[in-house]
């Protein structure tokens, strides 16, 4: 069963405060983990939100707003193309970079529910996972 896979649940307070989320596209991160976010904003954690599209689209400013709603500071932005982020080159390296840079005991990344999603989760755990 695919739920076996997932990390054990932990008490919230426990979770470690510096924290990375990956993002393939404004608005995933508030999507995917909305409400972890505000927790840890509310809790004074050093929360790093990474965008890889969305470059100066509307979604961008969109998701910005959403992030100081959360409490959060705004987010970094990465110029990949929309839709064509599965098959980018360059992503392994830029997340190895914001991971290697912000060094985060905690990463949010997105679910594999579609292929760009399934991409960056996949470079995630390549370059950073307490699991190895």
């Amino acid at each position: 069963a695919a739920w076996k896979d997932f990390p054990p649940l932990l008490d919230p307070q426990t979770l470690p405060r510096r924290v990375l989320v990956l993002a393939p596209h404004p608005d995933d991160e508030v999507l995917g983990c909305g409400g972890m976010l505000a927790f840890h904003a509310a809790r004074g954690d050093e929360v790093r939100l990474v965008f890889l599209t969305g470059g100066g689209s509307p979604r961008e400013e969109e998701a910005a707003r959403a992030a100081r709603s959360l409490g959060l500071d705004a987010p970094r932005v990465h110029g990949f193309a929309d839709g064509e982020l599965a098959a980018e080159e360059e992503l392994a390296s830029c997340i190895a970079r914001e991971i290697a840079e912000f060094d985060p005991e905690l990463v949010y990344a997105p679910s594999p529910l579609r292929s760009e999603e399934r991409r960056v989760g996949k470079e995630c755990r390549s370059w950073w996972s307490p699991y190895h």
